[in-house]
């Protein structure tokens, strides 16, 4: 059945919409995480899918009043970390300690340094590139769909190799990864999957 341009429209702009829906509360974290109601909610809401462990997190942090995006963990240190909203008897407060035991039971959500504050993104970093690189996927397509044909599963594959083997490599072998590979990793991942989709609905 052939899709007529309004009804390819919509379903475009459905898709861009609920992408938005859940990435947009990622990057709007300096804008609810003094509302303890507003955060309760919403790092609960993507509890169940996410580890949200603060050692493979983003964490936006306030300095003065002035924002900025970083590593909530930096490299070795061992900053205080405490669980504010997350509702679940696993919750940690107290100086951070890598340890991939710990990975989606530590759920601390801030983190705190000698002359800064940070909050976390409600989802990892792997999640986050993962959204990000979904609704990139989707303006891509819409600028430029025409072109990629039907994207074929050995292609999409392709492109979902990288995070496979970042994110096996950690849960079998000791390896930790970084979280501009997780980010990396998953922008991939998530471009491919929604150009892909897109393709096998609008270009056959």
């Amino acid at each position: 059945m052939k899709i007529n341009f309004d009804t390819k429209a919509k379903l475009i702009l459905a898709m861009a919409l609920v992408n938005l829906i859940i990435l947009v509360p990622l990057i709007a974290v300096p804008l609810y995480c003094s509302n303890g109601l507003a955060s309760t909610i919403i790092y609960n809401i993507y509890g169940p899918t996410c580890h949200q462990y603060i050692g493979r997190s983003l964490c936006f942090f306030n300095s003065n009043n002035s924002w900025s995006l970083g590593e909530c963990i930096k490299g070795n240190s061992h900053p205080v970390v405490k669980t504010l909203y997350t509702m679940s008897k696993l919750n940690y407060s107290g100086p951070f300690f890598y340890d991939k035991a710990e990975v989606g039971l530590n759920r601390a959500e801030a983190v705190y340094y000698d002359d800064k504050v940070g909050y976390k993104m409600p989802a990892c970093s792997r999640d986050f590139g993962i959204y990000l690189g979904a609704f990139i996927g989707i303006i891509l397509f819409v600028l430029i769909g025409k072109k990629f044909g039907v994207v074929s599963l050995p292609v999409y594959l392709a492109f979902l190799v990288p995070l496979v083997i970042d994110g096996v490599s950690q849960l079998l072998f000791n390896y930790e990864s970084t979280n501009a590979i997780r980010v990396a990793t998953g922008l991939l991942a998530g471009a491919a999957s929604t150009i892909a989709l897109l393709s096998m609905m609008f270009n056959k």
